[in-house]
């Protein structure tokens, strides 16, 4: 199945021109770090879910890792993709790598400065495209960084189509099956509190306890850590905004007054058995 009629892969946007970025390149190579096996799994899944004649939305697909995967695992029989990111400098690269290719598109989320949020899925997408609906919404290790998650996963329920398939995959999912595993969020708390016992006992590092004994050092070391990796959160209340193809999407989110900060819990229900997801991300 080709595009709607008219509809243009590659938009006329200033970005498309724009160099190629370092961070960009750098971020790529992510790619061959091991933990991005756990994308193993989704390319399995999706290669028995999706053809040729499907359009799938790779969303938050970044510098196109997962697209690539696809593409190699399945070749000919590939569904038409588009990209969908944030940033620029992501999406360019991804230009860079699959321009040639005509079952690959690319839209960028702009954000609006004056509104001070990100575009929607269907202020971004061609009317073509809204109007025929998409077959698949994916998204790979990112749902923990969605500031809007409810408005998100609404957009994804109006441009998938009613038989449409929605997979959802995040290293940032707890299994409540491994209880000594630990998501994303959790890794820099795990780590300080490793660091913490071996300074304590290892007299290697003897001359750096005298750290941990200073109060007012320790504070401001946790403040800054907790800046930028905010604390995961436990507690919940549960909505439930779709289900497609068995797999059904519930979203548990919480919402605080604490100043400019609020705070959201993701549970995602697969084939019975709950996984959760905590993330606190500043608005």
């Amino acid at each position: 199945m080709a595009w709607p009629k008219n509809f243009q892969c590659i938009p006329n946007q200033n970005w498309v021109d724009e160099p190629l970025q370092k961070l960009a390149k750098k971020y790529d190579t992510v790619e061959e770090h091991g933990w991005y096996d756990n994308l193993n799994i989704t390319v399995s899944q999706l290669s028995k879910t999706f053809g040729p004649n499907d359009i799938i939305i790779d969303y938050s697909g970044g510098t196109g890792i997962l697209t690539s995967r696809l593409m190699r695992t399945m070749k000919n029989n590939c569904p038409q993709i588009i990209i969908v990111d944030s940033s620029p400098k992501f999406l360019r690269l991804a230009l860079e790598k699959f321009c040639t290719d005509e079952r690959v598109a690319f839209r960028l989320i702009p954000f609006d400065r004056k509104e001070k949020r990100l575009a929607t899925l269907e202020e971004c997408i061609d009317d073509s495209i809204l109007k025929r609906g998409v077959d698949g919404i994916v998204s790979t290790n990112a749902i923990h960084l969605y500031y809007e998650l409810d408005k998100t996963l609404r957009s994804w329920k109006e441009i998938l189509r009613p038989d449409g398939y929605l997979h959802v995959q995040s290293g940032n999912i707890r299994n409540p099956n491994n209880k000594d595993s630990w998501i994303i969020d959790e890794t820099v708390e795990h780590l300080n509190d490793a660091a913490i016992r071996l300074v304590s006992s290892q007299d290697s590092f003897i001359s750096l306890r005298k750290f941990l004994d200073n109060d007012e050092h320790m504070k401001a070391h946790d403040k800054l850590r907790k800046k930028y990796f905010l604390p995961v959160i436990t507690e919940f209340i549960m909505m439930k905004i779709s289900r497609y193809n068995n797999i059904g999407i519930i979203v548990l989110l919480l919402l605080f007054g604490c100043g400019k900060k609020e705070k959201e819990v993701v549970l995602i229900e697969r084939d019975g058995v709950t996984y959760e997801q905590g993330a606190q991300k500043p608005y």
